[in-house]
């Protein structure tokens, strides 16, 4: 398994584990709080429903007709007075629970006025115990008496439902009472005004349906109920509406806050006229469930992994995460519009925090692989080549490639019977000493230690970085290297040490270079003809006593640099051809 495999297959694990880790909170309910509140940013004032009319107890409707509650008289004028406009239906949010304290004939004659019109009064369960995809189930009833209820059009809750945060965001469309089925004032009076029926309701809503507000609190049409009792509100702003009355009045107490609240609760009454436009306008909204959350989250945090593994650099890799994710964040936005709440707090979370992940892990892992690769190196390559390597490691994978270099062997003259006249320590220091100064010259030069094969040095110039000069650079190190051997010679001499001497043979020409071996065990390298021409190049210095010996092909590359007398032209082992040879004796002026 390849290192980069092996980062992919443990990125891929992190993200699973991250996903899971977001996935399960998003089935406990965790950060569904942080949920409600982002999906509440997707919201846009709108035109609310011409149809809907509030007719608000207001201050100005208390101080005219007096403190609350009414004589039910009042209520009975009210309703008398809006049958003459012929309103589609009446909805009250306000509970009669309790006989008028002006004795029964006050609360027959608001009986005999609902009679006049489609009125629906409201009741409310308390507590209601809430299940999901079932009807809120009412312990008991808060409803009004009988004698209205034998003359009202519908009777409905006016039950809402508040989240964590105290804000409501949607209402049972049905609550169930000992086996009774209570819908909710919205859809009792969108059934009365010939809208959409329960069923509808149900299929597009769920059980609870999720109130898609207009606006700030102040958003619908109102008129002052005392404008209505007194008969002064025109005939044709009350015509084939679906009126909603309900206190708008602080002191009353009856307002909540909502999601476009911005402070400033929203009365009781026009929640439900929200929630009464939600249906007329079939504007509903329905959540994606666990089925379809699941997967996006498992879907974005995968996608991390994937991409910092197909793109090496880590500014791509998190870009293109980003770019995922807006795909997303764009299609919750449009899906919004149709009525369907995308997630976007857990595969967010999720997402970013396997971003987070990955980028960390991916990071180290790199600068582990980094910190190796400087380490292996940094003995046989100069730190610029170390580095464009860091950058980009492919290029020491294994395999090669064929290149145009120099290649360069360098030996000790009669070594074998030097080390045999020479204790072993001081052979050894020695040794070190002349290993130390050639290989310095040859990594400044931009050259490749390739390896030390006994006493001998094989170095290489054009790989893995590109030198076009590489000719150039291999000579140049080859005089350096004689000119260091007669310092060090002359420090040896005054310290009692052997005396040392060295030849050196340069070719240029096409070699394959890359790391050659196993896969898990290689060596970066170059073979070929052209890399053993070197090699028998540097033998032929005992015969022609010299010290550097180049072939044409890299004296015609440095001809116009240094000085390359002719020597001759000869047959080498694995060549058919004579090739020319020439003496590399020094710079040109």
């Amino acid at each position: 398994m390849t290192p980069r495999l092996k980062r992919f297959l443990i990125s891929v694990f992190l993200s699973l584990f991250v996903a899971l880790f977001f996935g399960v909170a998003f089935w406990l309910g965790i950060f569904g709080t942080w949920q409600a509140k982002l999906n509440d940013k997707l919201f846009l004032k709108r035109q609310p429903s011409g149809e809907i009319l509030l007719a608000a107890i207001d201050d100005k409707s208390l101080a005219a007709i007096g403190q609350w509650p009414w004589p039910r008289a009042v209520h009975a004028q009210f309703l008398n007075n809006l049958a003459l406009a012929a309103p589609k239906a009446v909805g009250y949010d306000v509970i009669f629970s309790e006989p008028s304290k002006f004795g029964a004939p006050d609360d027959q004659s608001f009986s005999n006025a609902l009679r006049r019109l489609k009125v629906v009064l409201p009741l409310e369960g308390q507590p209601l115990e809430i299940k999901k995809n079932q009807p809120a189930a009412a312990a008991n009833l808060i409803e009004p008496l009988k004698v209205f209820l034998d003359n009202a059009a519908k009777q409905a809750h006016v039950n809402v439902l508040s989240d964590d945060d105290g804000l409501v965001r949607r209402l049972p469309v049905f609550i169930n009472f000992s086996g009774r089925q209570i819908p909710a004032l919205s859809l009792s009076l969108s059934e009365l005004a010939g809208g959409p029926k329960a069923s509808e309701v149900i299929a597009g809503a769920g059980q609870s349906l999720r109130i898609n507000y207009v606006g700030l609190p102040g958003s619908f049409k109102t008129v002052s109920f005392v404008d209505i009792f007194s008969g002064q509100t025109p005939a044709e702003a009350l015509k084939d509406k679906i009126v909603l009355v309900g206190a708008t009045s602080a002191d009353l107490h009856d307002a909540q806050m909502t999601p476009f609240s911005l402070g400033r609760a929203m009365a009781g009454i026009e929640i439900h006229a929200n929630a009464l436009d939600t249906i007329l306008n079939r504007r509903y909204l329905r959540e994606i469930g666990a089925a379809g959350v699941w997967p996006v989250i498992f879907a974005l945090c995968l996608f991390n992994a994937l991409s910092f593994y197909f793109f090496k650099k880590i500014w791509v890799a998190l870009a293109a995460g980003l770019f995922f994710w807006l795909i997303y964040l764009g299609a919750a936005l449009l899906f919004f519009e149709r009525g369907i709440i995308f997630n976007l707090t857990h595969p967010t979370l999720a997402f970013f925090a396997s971003l987070m992940v990955v980028l960390v892990f991916n990071y180290l892992a790199e600068s582990r692989e980094k910190d190796y690769l400087r380490k292996s190196f940094q003995f046989y390559l100069e730190p610029g080549v170390i580095e464009q390597i860091i950058q980009d490691p492919a290029k020491l994978k294994l395999g090669g490639q064929k290149k145009e270099m120099t290649v360069l062997f360098s030996d000790i003259r009669g070594f074998t019977s030097l080390s045999e006249k020479t204790d072993p320590e001081i052979m050894v220091s020695l040794l070190n000493e002349y290993f130390t100064a050639m290989t310095e010259i040859i990594l400044k030069s931009g050259g490749v230690l390739d390896k030390f094969i006994g006493d001998a040095i094989m170095a290489f110039w054009g790989a893995p970085r590109e030198i076009p000069d590489h000719a150039f650079l291999a000579c140049d190190a080859a005089l350096k290297m004689i000119e260091r051997l007669t310092v060090l010679k002359g420090d040896w001499l005054r310290r009692g040490l052997p005396d040392l001497n060295i030849g050196i043979g340069i070719n240029s020409g096409q070699m394959l270079v890359g790391n050659m071996g196993s896969s898990t065990r290689f060596n970066y390298t170059v073979i070929g003809d052209n890399v053993n021409l070197a090699a028998r190049l540097e033998g032929l210095n005992k015969e022609y006593g010299t010290n550097i010996i180049v072939s044409r092909f890299t004296r015609d590359k440095v001809a116009d640099k240094f000085n390359c007398p002719y020597l001759d032209k000869v047959n080498v082992k694995g060549k058919e051809i004579p090739v020319e040879i020439y003496r590399l004796s020094g710079r040109k002026n």
